[in-house]
């Protein structure tokens, strides 16, 4: 539930950035304040959003999967030309194996 959440703060983080470039025109006080170009604020202000954007597609692709993994026991992988593999998940390990 907190990947689920994360990724949702990372979109609604994305998408509040990207209504204030459009809607109040950019970022041209954050620019005077630090007295940088309008152009180089701009940019990483997209760069963030993008980031953000990934970051929340990561999660959210991760919450579906963990929640695939949990509700099927087992699946068959079949590769044209090869032999089918079953993978069943009483025989998957829980935890990885520690290295010491």
């Amino acid at each position: 539930m907190r990947l689920f959440l994360a990724a949702f703060g990372c979109y609604a983080a994305a998408v509040i950035l990207d209504f204030f470039e459009g809607e109040y025109d950019g970022y041209e006080g954050v620019a005077s304040f630090f007295d940088v170009e309008y152009e180089t604020v701009g940019h990483y202000s997209r760069v963030v959003e993008e980031v953000l954007e990934d970051w929340g597609a990561s999660l959210l692709l991760i919450v579906l999967l963990r929640h695939l993994l949990y509700t099927v026991s087992s699946f068959r992988v079949t590769v044209a030309g090869g032999p089918s593999t079953r993978i069943d998940w009483e025989e998957w390990p829980s935890e990885p194996k520690s290295s010491s």
